[in-house]
């Protein structure tokens, strides 16, 4: 059964190295436990295991503007988000991914399990580790659920104040992300339709928890394999951002937003060992706080644009190769010169399936 992806948005958290290493060795552990109860190690069509590895340079990591900081020290006397830190770094992103089929007929679920971790050579307060947990069930022979969670421990994304006048000192804005994915796959013949419908809880830091939020999506996605050599897969997602300090004129520092994400993804196999990947995402996001001294999103909109390209080289069956290309820029209808930004990243990876 093809597989499609009905999930659109990656971020970044913060968590050691040690302890997304020390999560995989327990749950491979608790695999080969479980191995007794059908008399054998599980052979390789029962546990698969994908290891990753790539090796990103980025010349954005905050994602900052090209405005001087230094301006904004002459603007201590009011609120506003600041970015700081050396703007390019070397990332290193390892990733681990068990799935678990257990020998009792098709209709038995598979169980995912999985970690990934971004670690910052110059950047650590960015250093991060995500995790999940999941279950794919064939519901007919065309026809596949799965359902996804993710929980992200702490994610860093610059420093920032208090909504208050006078305004408070700059504080580390971090939250920790728990998501919720619930997809379903239905194939044809050269066609492959998608949907899929999340929700996630931001759950920001203690002084900022007026940001809390509730994100609600629903997302389509098609696949389209007109010969076997040339596949293209074609999303869209809407969600709705609910944030605790909606319209709280106490605080006015409302996050709630609306937003389209668009997608395009054509893929080529040139060889039997080679492909290439290209892709191209929209994401328009409409904040719609109604608080008019809520200096950072009254009336805001920003649009981001990500184009992308890849080329993966197979070593047989077992070990992929990947380099890419990625850029980005953002622009806004709002402080401009502060919220807009573009952002390269160059990676070379590796995978490795078991």
């Amino acid at each position: 059964m093809r597989s499609l992806s009905g999930e659109f948005q990656g971020e970044t958290t913060g968590l050691s190295h040690r302890s997304t290493i020390l999560s995989c060795i327990l749950v491979y552990s608790l695999f080969q436990m479980a191995a007794p109860v059908y008399g054998q190690q599980p052979p390789r069509d029962i546990l698969q295991v994908e290891v990753g590895a790539d090796m990103i340079y980025d010349t954005n990591v905050w994602q900052y503007s090209d405005l001087d900081q230094i301006l904004f020290e002459n603007f201590s006397n009011r609120p506003f988000f600041q970015k700081v830190g050396s703007i390019d770094d070397l990332i290193w992103e390892p990733s681990v991914q068990l799935s678990l089929h257990p020998p009792w007929g098709s209709k038995t679920p598979k169980l995912l399990v999985g970690a990934m971790g971004d670690f910052y050579t110059q950047n650590t307060s960015l250093n991060s580790g995500t995790y999940w947990i999941g279950i794919e069930q064939e519901i007919t022979p065309n026809i596949q659920l799965s359902v996804t969670y993710t929980w992200i421990p702490r994610i860093l994304l610059g420093m920032s104040r208090e909504q208050r006048i006078p305004p408070t000192p700059l504080i580390e804005e971090t939250y920790a992300s728990h998501d919720i994915l619930i997809y379903v796959l239905k194939e044809f013949r050269k066609l492959d339709m998608g949907l899929s419908t999340h929700y996630t809880f931001q759950d920001y830091t203690d002084a900022l928890n007026e940001q809390d939020s509730d994100l609600y999506g629903f997302g389509l996605i098609a696949g389209f394999y007109p010969i076997p050599e040339v596949e293209t897969l074609v999303g869209y997602q809407f969600e709705l951002g609910i944030a605790t300090g909606r319209n709280d004129a106490g605080k006015h520092n409302d996050l709630s937003y609306i937003a389209h994400l668009f997608q395009i993804e054509p893929k080529f196999r040139v060889t039997k060992l080679v492909h290439i990947a290209a892709h191209y995402e929209l994401n328009y996001r409409e904040f719609t706080t109604d608080l008019t001294n809520d200096q950072n999103h009254h009336g805001r909109k920003d649009l981001i644009h990500g184009w992308g390209i890849d080329l993966y080289y197979g070593f047989g069956e077992k070990i992929e190769t990947k380099l890419g290309f990625q850029r980005v820029f953002g622009t806004t209808n709002q402080n401009d010169t502060f919220f807009s930004y573009d952002e390269d990243m160059t990676t070379v990876g590796i995978r490795i399936y078991l």
